[in-house]
């Protein structure tokens, strides 16, 4: 497996420079009673080429189900198709009586 992977942290010769840390661009989040949530969040990825350049990340979270934490990733490569992918998730996933939530 060594020989393969770099087990030192030394930077290789010819090594690309780390990747700038996601950048969250836009996020909002809902509860229901004090055992649901749900969210999402938009992150640009900051790593030309290497990844799509948006993420969209959803989670919906409550502790009365039999699994309790569903997540869904999915990419965008525009902002205009991260927000689509948003405004279809909260249609279909924000109903009657979730709150939201504020960002504290």
């Amino acid at each position: 497996m060594t020989s393969r992977i770099a087990l030192n942290d030394e930077p290789t010769a010819g090594a690309a420079a780390p990747a700038a840390p996601p950048q969250r661009v836009r996020r909002a989040a809902w509860v229901k009673g004090t055992t649901a949530v749900r969210k999402y969040v938009v992150l640009a990825t900051q790593a030309p080429g290497e990844l799509p350049p948006l993420l969209v990340s959803f989670t919906d979270y409550s502790a009365d189900r039999a699994e309790p934490l569903k997540t869904t990733l999915r990419t965008a490569s525009t902002l205009e198709h991260a927000e689509q992918q948003v405004d279809s998730w909260q249609e279909e996933n924000v109903k009657r009586g979730w709150k939201p939530c504020s960002a504290g």
